[in-house]
């Protein structure tokens, strides 16, 4: 199994309600060798599309440290 689907599999992921996409969208915050990254997906059948993946900014690592 690659890192970033065992990293989905252990990390707090969260549905992103900031607007309608017409598709549900999901946010999680998740260390991937070491590092902390923001990533937004969703899911379509079976297939999981990552729309977004970038280094989590300060506020994002103090929510990931604080539980």
């Amino acid at each position: 199994m690659c890192r970033w689907v065992s990293s989905i599999l252990t990390e707090k992921v969260v549905r992103d309600p900031r607007k309608d996409y017409g598709e549900v969208r999901y946010n999680m915050l998740a260390k991937i060798n070491g590092r902390l990254f923001h990533v937004t997906y969703t899911e379509r059948g079976e297939i999981t599309w990552i729309i977004s993946a970038r280094k989590a900014n300060q506020r994002e690592q103090r929510r990931y440290d604080q539980g």
